[in-house]
């Protein structure tokens, strides 16, 4: 019996099959991503199998959205790694709103099949976030750690004054004025 899979080992080929829409290659496209994304999402989230499956699906549809759309293009760098890059994406935002993911993982293993990407907009994004990075160190201590609440941990401001020791409303006042010195500090 022959494995479907194999007409579908070259990229070009894949992904031309991809924009087609068929069915066999999204399914080879999906199972050689889940070898690659689900127990790399085991070894580093304590999400249960059946969100890293969801958050899989959701990787691969914003691929193949990006794909139709022609702001995804073959440059080495095969589809499984970028589906791994978007689903991780989407794991770390996961944690973020529900608090279910082990520590970071290194970033060079993380970014080592990332596709490179040498346009101007990706290299002004990168020095923003660069910016962005040493300002946070700027910020004093109540800045950070409020930014952190109500940005990363997606806590309510009243919540976030709570653990300040604040008000709800001086929390929104001091909030804002946290981030105008960050914006101070980026631009």
């Amino acid at each position: 019996m022959i494995n479907p899979c194999q007409n579908f080992t070259d990229t070009a080929y894949l992904l031309q099959s991809l924009i087609q829409e068929d069915h066999v290659a999204f399914t080879c496209l999906y199972k050689r991503c889940q070898q690659i994304c689900l127990p790399y999402a085991s070894t580093h989230t304590q999400l249960n199998k059946e969100i890293q499956e969801d958050l899989l699906q959701d990787a691969l549809t914003e691929f193949t959205i990006q794909l139709r759309d022609h702001r995804y293009t073959y440059q080495g760098v095969p589809p499984e790694q970028y589906v791994k890059r978007v689903f991780w994406y989407k794991c770390v935002d996961y944690w973020r709103k529900h608090g279910h993911l082990k520590p970071l993982p290194d970033d060079e293993e993380l970014l080592e099949n990332w596709p490179i990407d040498d346009s101007e907009e990706a290299a002004e994004r990168e020095s923003m976030i660069n910016r962005i990075i040493q300002s946070l160190v700027r910020l004093d201590e109540k800045c950070l750690k409020l930014v952190r609440l109500f940005y990363y941990q997606n806590k309510p401001l009243s919540e976030c004054g709570q653990e300040l020791g604040i008000t709800a409303e001086s929390a929104k006042v001091k909030r804002f004025r946290c981030i105008e010195k960050l914006r101070n500090f980026v631009l």
